[in-house]
């Protein structure tokens, strides 16, 4: 692939040029595509931060309220973006949100019934 060499690999460092640009191994791992996440904002901490619970895993994440879109709140389902598991971005799923809700309401007509 012409433009594309590896110039040096040293100390855990790694450069690459391309077209004369040189990137440590470290800005190549920033610059790859965010995995997408889903989660449910599980509570709010004193105002100041969401505490959000992966969809199939033990895993949580917590980050300041300022990244959430429009005052969202506990049980609302979002897409988090992550670099290095650090959440990057966060969109709101409303979707995912309602579908949830439909779900919640169903199962707490059966409740009733029985």
């Amino acid at each position: 692939m012409a433009g594309f060499r590896v110039l040096v690999a040293s100390l855990g460092m790694l450069a690459i040029g391309v077209f004369g640009i040189h990137v440590t191994a470290e800005q190549a791992e920033l610059a790859k595509e965010p995995v997408v996440m889903y989660a449910v904002l599980d509570r709010i901490v004193e105002e100041k931060h969401a505490v959000f619970l992966a969809e199939n895993l033990q895993k949580e994440w917590v980050v300041p309220m300022t990244y959430i879109p429009n005052s969202r709140g506990a049980g609302d389902w979002f897409r988090l973006y992550l670099i290095k598991d650090e959440v990057e971005s966060i969109e709101y799923d409303e979707q995912k949100t309602k579908e949830a809700r439909k779900l919640a309401r169903k199962r707490q007509k059966l409740l009733q019934t029985k």
